[in-house]
C-alpha cells in the first residue's frame, strides 16, 4: 500500500499525520478491534477497517457524516451526542457501556464501548479514542443459554412438582401399605392363635375318637359273644323241642304229674317273653350304637343268662320227664301243649338270634365309621398344621413386609428431602437468572 492510500479517506485516515504519529495510526488501523478516533472538535481523524466492517460504512462516506449519524444508539438518537462527546467533556473514561447500536445495514447490534480521553504534550485536551466491542452474539448465545435455563428452570419446577405429587403419593401408599402390614401382621397372629387352638380341640377330638373306636371294638366283640350265645340258646330250644317230641311217646304216665310240666312250660314262658323284651331293647341298643356301645355289652350278657336260665329248666323238665315217664298217657294233651310252646320259644330264639346278627352288623358299621372318622381326623390334624406352618409362614412375610414398608417410608422421606434441596436449588438458579436478566 502506498503512503498515500495509508493516509488516506479510503483507509480511514482522515487526518495529516507525521511519520511518528503514523506509527500508532497504522497499529490502530491493524487492530481486529473496531476503533475511532476524535479530534476535539470532535471530528473523526481515523476510522479503522474493524470499525467500518462493524459500522456497514465505507470510509469515504465518513467525513460527510456527524458523529451521531455514523454512530446511531439511543443515546445519539435522543441527544445527538456520542460517547466520545461525553468522554470529552468529562475528560473522563467511559469503560464496558453496553448499547444496542444500528449500523448502516440497518442490523441492529450490541456493543460495548470503551472510550478514552486524549492529550497533547501539553497536557490540553487533544481528542478521544473510542473502541467498539461487538458483543451480538455474544448476547445472543447468553440468550439463548438464559431461555434454555429458564426452560430447564421450568421443566425442573414442574419435575419437582410432579415429583413432590409422586413422593407424596409413594409416602402415602408406603404408610398405607405399613398400616396394611401391621394390620395383617395382627390378623395373622390372631389366626395363628385359632389354629392352635383348633390344633388342640382336633386332638382332644382324636382321643376321643380312638376312645369311641375301642368302645366300639369292645361292643363288637361284645355283640359277637352275644350271637355266639344266641346261636347256643338257638340249639338249646332245638333240643328242648326235640325233648318235647319225645315226651309225646312217654307222656301215658305223666296226668298226675300235668301240674309241675305246666309250671316249667310257665317258666319257659316267660323266658320267651323276657327274650321278646330283649330283643326289643336290643333293638333300641341297635339304634344307639352311634354314640355308645356300653349297651351291647349288657344285651349280650342278658341273653347268656337267660340262655343259662334255659337251660337249668331244660335240665329240670328233662328231671321230670325222668320221672313222669311212666305217665305219660294220661299227660298226652299237656305234652302236645309243651311242644307248641317249645316251638314258640324255638321260634323266639330264632328272633332274637336274627336281632342280634342284626346288632352285629350295626356294631361292625359303627365300628368302621369310627374308625373312618379317626383316619380323617388324624388327616384334618395333618392339615391343620400345614395351614398353621403356612400361618406362621405368612406371618414371617407380613413382617417382612411391614419392614419393608417402613424401610420405604424412610426411602420416601429421604426422597422428599431430596426434592426440597433440588426445589431450593432451582429456586437459586431461576434467582440467579432474573438477577441476570437485571
Amino acid at each position: 500500500m502506498s503512503e498515500q492510500e495509508r493516509r488516506g479517506a479510503a483507509a480511514g485516515v482522515y487526518a495529516d499525520f507525521d511519520d511518528a504519529e503514523m506509527m500508532w495510526v497504522q497499529a490502530l488501523l491493524d487492530l481486529p478491534v473496531p476503533i475511532v478516533v476524535t479530534d476535539d472538535e470532535p471530528n473523526i481523524l481515523l476510522f479503522n477497517p474493524a470499525m467500518q466492517e462493524l459500522m456497514a460504512l465505507p470510509p469515504e462516506r465518513v467525513p460527510e457524516m456527524e458523529g451521531h449519524e455514523v454512530f446511531r444508539t439511543e443515546e445519539t438518537h435522543g441527544t445527538q451526542t456520542t460517547t466520545a462527546q461525553r468522554t470529552m467533556a468529562n475528560e473522563t473514561q467511559i469503560r464496558g457501556v453496553e448499547a444496542k447500536l444500528l449500523n448502516h445495514d440497518d442490523e441492529e447490534r450490541t456493543v460495548k464501548i470503551t472510550s478514552t480521553p486524549m492529550y497533547d504534550a501539553d497536557g490540553d485536551l487533544a481528542g478521544s479514542v473510542t473502541a467498539l466491542q461487538d458483543v451480538t452474539e455474544l448476547r445472543e448465545k447468553e440468550r439463548r443459554l438464559q431461555e434454555s435455563q429458564e426452560q430447564v428452570a421450568e421443566r425442573l419446577t414442574d419435575v419437582i412438582a410432579r415429583l413432590e405429587t409422586v413422593a407424596g403419593d409413594v409416602a402415602d401408599n408406603a404408610a398405607d401399605i405399613e398400616d396394611r402390614a401391621v394390620a395383617q401382621d395382627d390378623r395373622l397372629d390372631e389366626i395363628s392363635g385359632e389354629m392352635e387352638s383348633l390344633s388342640a380341640n382336633m386332638e382332644e377330638i382324636a382321643a376321643t375318637t380312638d376312645e369311641v373306636a375301642e368302645t366300639a371294638a369292645s361292643a363288637r366283640e361284645a355283640a359277637r359273644r352275644g350271637q355266639e350265645a344266641g346261636t347256643e340258646a338257638e340249639s338249646a330250644a332245638d333240643d328242648i323241642l326235640a325233648t318235647s317230641e319225645n315226651l309225646e311217646a312217654t307222656v301215658d304216665r305223666l296226668a298226675d304229674r300235668m301240674d309241675d310240666i305246666e309250671a316249667v312250660a310257665e317258666i319257659i314262658a316267660d323266658i320267651a317273653e323276657q327274650t321278646n323284651i330283649l330283643a326289643l331293647n336290643a333293638n333300641i341298643e341297635a339304634a344307639r350304637a352311634g354314640d355308645s356301645g356300653e349297651g351291647f355289652a349288657v344285651v349280650a350278657d342278658e341273653v347268656k343268662d337267660l340262655a343259662d336260665q334255659t337251660r337249668e329248666y331244660t335240665d329240670e323238665i328233662g328231671d321230670e320227664i325222668e320221672a313222669i315217664t311212666g305217665e305219660t298217657d294220661r299227660t298226652v294233651e299237656e305234652v302236645e301243649r309243651a311242644h307248641d310252646r317249645a316251638v314258640e320259644v324255638s321260634d323266639r330264639v330264632d328272633e332274637t338270634l336274627d336281632a342280634l346278627e342284626e346288632i352285629v352288623e350295626h356294631v361292625e358299621d359303627a365300628a368302621d365309621g369310627a374308625e373312618e372318622i379317626a383316619t380323617a381326623n388324624d388327616d384334618q390334624a395333618a392339615h391343620i398344621e400345614e395351614v398353621t406352618a403356612s400361618v406362621e409362614q405368612s406371618a414371617t412375610e407380613a413382617g417382612e413386609i411391614h419392614e419393608t414398608a417402613t424401610e420405604t417410608a424412610d426411602l420416601t422421606e429421604r426422597q422428599h428431602d431430596i426434592v426440597e434441596e433440588v426445589r431450593e436449588a432451582v429456586e437459586e438458579l431461576s434467582e440467579d437468572l432474573a438477577e441476570g436478566d437485571d
